[in-house]
């Protein structure tokens, strides 16, 4: 069984450069014109699997409180280093066993954090910690990767390089991809330092949740499902979605506020 904690610290050094094409400032467009349609605007943020801190950074430079969790250790270490001077409490934790009680307005799980909850009661165990950690009336947005994304790329050989690292991802073993079911990649790296090359090789698993999970572990946690939107490799963004059509799958949830306080 692999230690996501440990594969993400292999990754961490080179995680900006891998993920290079992805564009965070959609991203983070993204996720604040949906808070916004459900009146969040501003307040506290909790951003779960924060990374390296890419979403975290826009919030902070918005304006936001900001509060980042993450499993690796490596990954936070880029993260502290890329919102140095900004307001943002970073903690190592895992969301499937703790939270953080920030009475956050909006939590935020960005880039498949779901996808590595690899069971119904990690999702739901995460999905109830984070509810944990939401004001009355807080938004949870996360997203998840579709049918379309595993039968793409994870199921087919990419390469990232630059002048210092080449980055070769290729699945695991003969690919057939169910839906509900696990997808495996492994990333070798080879970086170029010294006259020396430094090979270092890490894994990941993946699974694909449906819209019938999701809805169950979303009900089981607490939070109440508001909407589902579809996002195309082009970047447009659809409500509803195809999981043929669409890359992911971004969900949007809410902590509904406690009846037996409302009102004092």
């Amino acid at each position: 069984m692999l230690d996501t904690r440990i594969e993400y610290d292999t990754l961490s050094k080179v995680y900006d450069f891998y993920t290079s094409g992805d564009d965070y400032d959609a991203w983070f467009t993204i996720v604040t014109d949906i808070a916004r349609k459900h009146g969040v605007t501003e307040g506290r943020v909790w951003d779960v699997g924060t990374g390296t801190g890419k979403i975290a950074s826009r919030f902070a430079t918005a304006g936001w409180k900001v509060f980042a969790t993450d499993l690796s250790e490596g990954m936070l270490e880029v993260a502290r280093k890329r919102t140095a001077g900004l307001d943002v409490q970073f903690s190592l934790q895992d969301a499937r066993t703790q939270s953080m009680l920030c009475n956050a307005n909006l939590a935020t799980a960005i880039d498949g954090v779901f996808n590595h909850m690899l069971t119904a009661a990690d999702a739901a165990a995460a999905a109830t910690n984070i509810a944990a950690g939401l004001c009355d009336g807080g938004l949870l947005i996360f997203d998840v990767n579709t049918e379309k994304s595993y039968r793409g790329f994870f199921s087919s050989t990419s390469v990232v390089k630059s002048n210092t690292f080449f980055c070769v991802t290729e699945p695991v073993g003969e690919q057939s991809f169910q839906p509900g079911g696990t997808s495996e990649l492994e990333i070798t790296i080879f970086e170029t330092a010294s006259d020396q090359v430094i090979r270092r090789t890490t894994r990941q698993i993946q699974r694909h949740h449906t819209l019938a999970e999701v809805l169950d572990f979303l009900g089981k946690s607490g939070l109440q499902f508001q909407e589902v939107y579809g996002l195309r490799i082009d970047g447009t963004l659809d409500l509803g979605y195809d999981e043929n059509l669409h890359g992911k799958a971004i969900y949007v949830a809410c902590k509904m506020v406690n009846q037996s306080t409302e009102g004092r």
